[in-house]
């Protein structure tokens, strides 16, 4: 069910887990997707939380063959993030916002929506390998400092 996720081991990847987010499928924006979405990356934050992770790689859920478009997804994406670092008191320390290297318009969607939910700030994109995520690192969030690291 869309907003749902579950955690299995991270096999051989460099990770301890993997956190499995059921995002919705875009159909027409008024069934209930964007709450959906939301759901989906606020729960995942929580289980990474709860299963005392330091760190997490969040990709662009429900963008590619789920159809979401990508603007209205990393809008809905960041204001999670950032809802969940304001509310909580968490162990996550880091928080990657990660894109495979082929979806620049993922990349852009992310800096717009940040820039946007934290104006003043201007974040960029930092190119460097995330080390649990096979795409590009695109902006991370600091828990340490409770602010974004550009």
């Amino acid at each position: 069910m869309p907003g749902n996720t579950f955690v299995t081991p991270a096999g051989k990847l460099p990770a301890k887990f993997v956190i499995h987010a059921v995002g919705p499928i875009y159909q027409s924006g008024s069934q209930g997707e964007e709450s959906e979405l939301y759901d989906a990356v606020y729960e995942s934050l929580q289980e990474a939380d709860k299963n005392n992770c330091r760190s997490i790689a969040m990709p662009a859920i429900s963008t590619g063959v789920f159809g979401y478009p990508i603007p209205k997804a990393t809008k809905t994406i960041i204001e999670a993030v950032k809802e969940f670092i304001d509310e909580k008191k968490s162990k996550i320390r880091e928080i990657a916002l990660v894109s495979h290297p082929s979806q620049g318009n993922v990349s852009r969607g992310f800096s717009k929506a940040a820039q946007e939910a934290l104006p003043g700030n201007k974040p960029k994109m930092t190119g460097q390998p995330h080390p649990v995520a096979a795409g590009k690192c695109l902006l991370q969030c600091a828990r340490t400092c409770r602010s974004w690291v550009w």
